[in-house]
């Protein structure tokens, strides 16, 4: 079997934008981690943006299904707590009463 070359290309990988398009070589986000000083390199903050992307989309589902649930209904739980109304039904003839 003969070895694969690729003219001398490393195996480093950076975010490469299109040159068609005239985009710059690496994106705003990643050039402001890394010139704050937060991360050295570029993989990293790419990283980081992609978890930071993944936990944001979690809480705004934790967030629409917690307000999607509609109201919680709590129930009695001694029979003086009912409305006298509806002492008399089936139902709660099992509470307790308060001591």
């Amino acid at each position: 079997m003969s070895q694969l070359e690729f003219d001398g290309e490393e195996n480093k990988q950076s975010f490469e934008s299109r040159m068609i398009l005239g985009a710059p070589d690496n994106p705003k986000m990643v050039k402001l981690l890394m010139r704050t000083g937060i991360f050295k390199d570029e993989r990293k903050a790419g990283n980081f943006l992609i978890l930071l992307s993944i936990v944001f989309f979690v809480i705004g589902g934790i967030l629409f299904y917690s307000a999607t649930r509609g109201p919680q209904v709590i129930s009695p739980r001694y029979i003086e707590d009912l409305d006298p109304s509806v002492v008399n039904n089936p139902a709660y003839i099992n509470l307790p009463h308060k001591q």
